[in-house]
């Protein structure tokens, strides 16, 4: 029978307080960023997990809405773009909450997960390292 061997992933180590700031002031930027790096560990823990796939798409659609709404020709798109890159954005988080729930045997709030996105996952993060949780 084969030895399996398996290795402690350590959740995002940056306090929620922290997170908060950096996204008011970045103007939501950081956040999107830090929903990229909460995804890479839900993919270590979960490597089914597609939070990552989705994160990226939904920043990219952002990226692409913004530049739209500086051209004349597409202004009228711009908004649709950036619809979808929400709509995939919050795909991503719910796919890192689902991780979070099934790695811990936690619940997380779905309506705290759609308003405050990567910072309420980090709080739970915070959170879960305080108490020790093991994988």
């Amino acid at each position: 029978m084969p030895l399996v061997v398996t290795r402690t992933v350590k959740p995002p180590a940056l306090r929620w307080p922290l997170v908060l700031i950096l996204s008011l002031v970045t103007l939501g930027l950081f956040e999107d960023a830090w929903l990229l790096w909460q995804s890479r560990w839900a993919k270590k823990v979960d490597p089914q997990s597609r939070a990552t796939i989705f994160a990226a798409g939904g920043l990219l659609l952002f990226v692409i809405g913004f530049v739209f709404t500086e051209l004349s020709d597409l202004k009228s798109v711009a908004g649709w773009v950036e619809i979808g890159g929400l709509v995939l954005s919050q795909i991503g988080n719910f796919s890192v909450k689902g991780t979070i729930e099934k790695h811990y045997n936690v619940s997380l709030s779905g309506m705290m997960t759609i308003f405050f996105t990567s910072i309420y996952l980090q709080y739970h993060f915070d959170r879960i390292a305080k108490k020790g949780y093991r994988s």
